[in-house]
């Protein structure tokens, strides 16, 4: 895993807030390939490559999911345009991603579109055109 990468996933959790889960419809990603309920997914959404996808204050929103059903939401109030979104398990709720001796990420990972790549996401990969209304993304962890 890349430092970029790593650092994505640090501060998201970090410096992430929780969502308003507000019922309305809106643009939402639906993150998958939980492999338990423990902890939390930490969601940050950009609408340019500025910082994408490690860097927390770039973002244009951050959010924070509780897990059930063995997936999370993670729930944005965004205008119509083109965005990305990333996404990290945060298992034991340290605010960071944990990774082994040679830092390969223990805790799952993933941004929209399936992007992924040798050293983290690109925006180009991870762009989609969010049209309004009510629509879910889904992102797939990897572990």
């Amino acid at each position: 895993m890349s430092l970029r990468t790593h650092a994505f996933v640090s501060v998201v959790v970090l410096l992430g807030s929780v969502s308003a889960g507000a019922a309305a419809p809106g643009l939402q990603a639906r993150v998958t390939g939980l492999r338990n309920e423990q902890g939390q997914v930490g969601c940050l959404l950009f609408d340019s490559e500025d910082g994408f996808p490690g860097k927390q204050q770039r973002a244009l929103q951050r959010t924070l999911a509780s897990i059930a059903d063995g997936r999370a939401v993670c729930k944005f109030d965004v205008p119509p345009g083109s965005y990305a979104i990333v996404a990290m398990h945060d298992e034991n709720r340290n605010g960071e991603l944990d990774t082994n001796f040679v830092g390969i990420p223990k805790e799952g990972y993933g941004a929209s579109n399936g992007a992924r790549g040798r050293f983290g996401p690109k925006y180009e990969d991870a762009r989609f055109d969010y049209a309004g209304g009510s629509v879910t993304m889904p992102i797939q962890l990897q572990y």
